[in-house]
C-alpha cells in the first residue's frame, strides 16, 4: 500500500548494500524494484565494492554519486535524524562539555578581564596607595607614586585628595633629596640647583663639626631655594632641619682657626699612627673647604705643605 521504512533512517551507519538491496526489493513500482534474480546479483556485486570503500548510507546521499545501487531516501530527512542523534550524544555527555556550560564559562572569563581592565576609580587609587604612603619604607613610598598616585593625578587633576598627596609628596621629596645628597660626595656627582649645592657645602661644614659655616650655607639655601619647586622645596626644610640641629649644638662650637687647628692635629696623629690615607683625606678637606677663607689662610697653607710631605714619604 505504500513505500517501506527505509533501514537507513533508523541506523545512519548502515551498509549501503544492505540499506538500497532492501528498499529495492521492497519497491512498489515495477519500474524501480529489482525484478530478477540477475539484477539482484549484480546490485549485490555493486555494493560490496561501495562497503570496500568505507562508504555508508549517509556518506552515499551527501555524495550526490549515482549508480546500480542509489539512495533515494530524503536527504532532508536523514539530516534532521544525524543532528538529533548528535544532539543526543551532546545531551548524554557530562555538563562541562555542553554549549550552554562553555557559553557561561566565556562569558564569565570576559566579565572577569573587562573587570580587572576597567580603569580604579578616584577613590579606589587612593585606597591602594595610602598604606603605602603611610609605611616607613621609601620603596613603599615609590610604589606608592609610582603605580597609584601618577595615574591619579594625571586622571584627576583637582582631586579631593590632593593635600594628603602634596603632604606625602614632601616627606617622599625630602627622602630623595638627602639620597641625593649624599650622593654627591660618594659619587662625585654634580648638584641639580643651586640650593642644593648649597646645601651640600653646608652639610659638608656640619660633618667636619664647623657649625657656623654651616649654619651660613643653610641661610643661603633658604635665600636661593624656588618653594614652588618640590625638590627645592625639600632642600630648603632640609636647611631649616640643619639650623635647628646646630641651634641645639651652640655651646660646644669651637671659634674657627681653633677648629681648623684641632683638625690639622689629629691629621698628625693620624700620620704619625701610620694611616697616611685618612691623614690625607683630612688635610684634603681643610684645603678644599677653606680655601680663600682669609681668616683660616695660614691653617690651609700648612695643610698644604704636610699634603705634599705626605706625598713624598709616599714616593
Amino acid at each position: 500500500a505504500g513505500p517501506a521504512p527505509r533501514v537507513s533512517a533508523m541506523v545512519l551507519d548502515c551498509p549501503v548494500w544492505l540499506d538500497v538491496l532492501v528498499a529495492k526489493l521492497l519497491e512498489t513500482k515495477r519500474g524501480i524494484r529489482l525484478a530478477t534474480a540477475d539484477a539482484t546479483r549484480r546490485a549485490i556485486i555493486d555494493a560490496r565494492r561501495k562497503v570496500a570503500e568505507g562508504m555508508g548510507a549517509a556518506q552515499q546521499a551527501y555524495s550526490g554519486k549515482r549508480g546500480a545501487l542509489t539512495v533515494d531516501a530524503d536527504r532532508k530527512e536523514i539530516s534532521r535524524i544525524r543532528k538529533r542523534q548528535v544532539n543526543r550524544q551532546r545531551d548524554d555527555g557530562a555538563f562541562y562539555e555542553r554549549a550552554w556550560f562553555l557559553a557561561l564559562c566565556l562569558l564569565a572569563i570576559v566579565g572577569v578581564g573587562a573587570w580587572i581592565m576597567w580603569p580604579k576609580s578616584e577613590d579606589a587609587l587612593f585606597a591602594a596607595a595610602a598604606p603605602l604612603m603611610a609605611s616607613d619604607e621609601p620603596v613603599d613610598w615609590r610604589r606608592a607614586k609610582e603605580q597609584y598616585l601618577e595615574e591619579l593625578l594625571t586622571r584627576f587633576p583637582e582631586t579631593k585628595h590632593k593635600a594628603k598627596i602634596d603632604e606625602f609628596e614632601d616627606r617622599y621629596a625630602i627622602h630623595r633629596a638627602e639620597e641625593r645628597i649624599k650622593n654627591l660626595d660618594r659619587f662625585g656627582k654634580t648638584p641639580g640647583f643651586e640650593a642644593e649645592r648649597l646645601y651640600a657645602e653646608g652639610w659638608r661644614f656640619e660633618r667636619f663639626d664647623d657649625l657656623l659655616s654651616g649654619w651660613r650655607k643653610y641661610e643661603e639655601v633658604l635665600k636661593k631655594a624656588d618653594l614652588n619647586d618640590v625638590d627645592q622645596r625639600a632642600v630648603a626644610t632640609l636647611a631649616h632641619r640643619g639650623i635647628e640641629r646646630i641651634k641645639t649644638q651652640v655651646d660646644s662650637q669651637q671659634e674657627l682657626s681653633g677648629l681648623v687647628q684641632a683638625k690639622l692635629d689629629e691629621a698628625s696623629v693620624l700620620a704619625s699612627e701610620g694611616k697616611q690615607l685618612q691623614a690625607r683625606l683630612l688635610l684634603d678637606k681643610i684645603v678644599s673647604m677653606y680655601e680663600g677663607n682669609r681668616e683660616v689662610r695660614t691653617m690651609v697653607d700648612e695643610a698644604r705643605k704636610r699634603i705634599v710631605e705626605l706625598d713624598a714619604d709616599a714616593r
